[in-house]
């Protein structure tokens, strides 16, 4: 095993450092965010990224441009998901 090889294992088993403290806690303090891009709206809601832009485009959820990205509000993305129609019973 090479020196290198035996640092890294060593750091490894040392367990996390200051740095990766701050990361955690900083994570761990960060508001919920506020707009979503596409991909990050495709993954919150568990819709697809053609359902979303169908919605765009049909009127039923407000995206925004900020320069060339598209983005979509929380509040926007909660209200559409709460107005979707529920399902009938089987």
């Amino acid at each position: 095993m090479s020196r290198l090889s035996v640092r890294k294992a060593a750091a490894h088993d040392a367990g996390p450092t200051g740095d990766d403290r701050k990361r955690k806690q900083h994570a761990a303090a960060a508001p919920e965010k506020l707009a979503f891009t596409i991909q990050e709206a495709v993954l919150v809601s568990s819709l697809g990224q053609t359902s979303l832009y169908k919605a765009i485009k049909d009127g039923q959820l407000t995206a925004r441009k900020y320069g060339t990205r598209t983005i979509i509000t929380r509040a926007d993305l909660t209200t559409f998901l709460a107005n979707l129609p529920p399902t009938s019973p089987a």
